[in-house]
């Protein structure tokens, strides 16, 4: 209801009450779920970057099986695949729940001020996860892939890689019947990018 109030009216047209009144609950109910209208329609992506996450991240050990990188990008895959399941799971309509994240991505898209909103938690959230990720491979040096590089640059390499992973995802998603970020479309995007990252170790731009 918020989204298409949104696309009809203009985000700074609606207000809070509006909002309210057309979902039938009380503002403190809205302000309850939702620090604001921009939070409203920012989605899940910040908002899976939780404490426990980056704890669980930090304390990571090394295993022969899976590197260091790929143990990150499964953990913050699968919290983003949780976050999806039970976003979709308590909707009564699956229909409208791929209309409403249709009408965001067209929102954040024609909205300057919740794209800067979107970017800015984006930011917040991928430095939570670089001290996360600095923190555990001072602790736990064995996980380094990248020794020739400063420990907080490889850390930045790692987010972005990470970061491109999820959105590698989304966009699969995205173009896909289900538009959801499943487990399938995260599956599919990494097993994608490995593919496509192939031979990068020998280019030289030199």
């Amino acid at each position: 209801m918020a989204t298409r109030l949104f696309l009809e009216h203009g985000v700074d047209q609606v207000t809070v009450e509006q909002i309210c009144e057309g979902a039938d609950i009380s503002r403190r109910s809205f302000f309850n779920y939702f620090e604001s209208k921009a939070q409203l329609l920012s989605g899940p992506s910040a908002s899976v970057v939780t404490p426990a996450l980056l704890a669980e991240i930090t304390e990571l050990s090394a295993e022969k099986d899976l590197p260091f990188p790929a143990q990150v990008v499964e953990l913050v895959g699968r919290a983003h695949i949780e976050v999806q399941k039970r976003r979709h799971a308590s909707s009564i309509d699956p229909a409208l729940s791929r209309e409403i994240a249709r009408r965001r991505a067209v929102l954040l898209r024609t909205s300057p001020e919740l794209l800067y909103d979107r970017h800015r938690s984006l930011h917040e959230a991928k430095e939570r996860l670089k001290k996360a990720i600095i923190a555990n491979l001072t602790e736990h040096p064995a996980n380094r892939s990248l020794r020739d590089l400063p420990l907080e640059q490889e850390a930045h390499l790692l987010v972005n890689m990470v970061t491109s992973t999820v959105w590698s995802a989304f966009a699969l998603a995205h173009s896909s019947d289900s538009g959801i970020a499943d487990a399938e479309a995260f599956t599919a995007a990494t097993r994608a990018l490995g593919t496509l990252h192939a031979g990068f170790d020998r280019l030289s731009f030199e």
